[in-house]
């Protein structure tokens, strides 16, 4: 559930946003400590281009 509201949270931003990894960061900035080691732990095997 939690994956999930991210995962909406992260499309509505990358649609609204000009580049994907600033889109990106953006979300991650506002992830809890425990959150972003799970994001990176999940973003390892994506790749993001601008």
């Amino acid at each position: 559930m939690q994956k999930d509201r991210l995962a909406t949270l992260t499309m509505e931003i990358v649609v609204n946003h000009p580049t994907k990894r600033a889109a990106l960061d953006s979300v991650h900035s506002r992830l809890n400590p425990w959150a972003q080691a799970e994001w990176d732990c999940a973003s390892d095997g994506l790749s993001i281009t601008e």
